[in-house]
């Protein structure tokens, strides 16, 4: 279990943003990200992007590769919290980061290649997501 000190997870990790982000940044974001002395104990979908500098859409493909872990055990349809001394530690972690990335990448990379190609024989977007998320290669067909 990660150590949940997150004056320690934070120290010296969050600098103030560039001109280039601050113009990006939506008010509320900015407002959460002011939080960050003293954060709540739990995280919603979209308050654990923004500290990831992700997509909220982004945050099921961490779930799903079990690189990020909700609390509790929700529903699949239920609302994910996340532990705020978690997230910042693995945010603190460059290989975690990597793999994240690279998760998250790979994820709409397939989602791309699916949408070019003719689905056919009966595959939906559906069951292309379950092939993933199970890491079950996709069989040959015959030519």
């Amino acid at each position: 279990m990660p150590d949940c000190q997150f004056w320690k997870a934070i120290a010296g990790l969050l600098p103030g943003p560039p001109k280039a982000f601050e113009q990006i940044m939506k008010d509320d974001q900015r407002e959460f990200m002011a939080l960050l002395a003293r954060p709540p104990a739990r995280l919603t979908v979209e308050q654990v992007a923004w500290m990831l500098n992700c997509a909220a859409h982004d945050i099921p493909v961490l779930v799903a590769e079990h690189l990020l872990k909700p609390l509790g055990d929700p529903q699949p349809n239920g609302a994910k919290l996340f532990a705020t001394c978690e997230v910042l530690e693995l945010a603190a972690d460059r290989a975690w980061l990597n793999r994240a990335t690279h998760a998250i990448q790979q994820y709409w990379q397939g989602k791309n290649r699916l949408r070019k190609l003719s689905l056919g024989y009966g595959a939906t977007y559906e069951s292309y997501n379950r092939r993933v998320a199970r890491h079950v290669p996709r069989k040959a067909t015959a030519a």
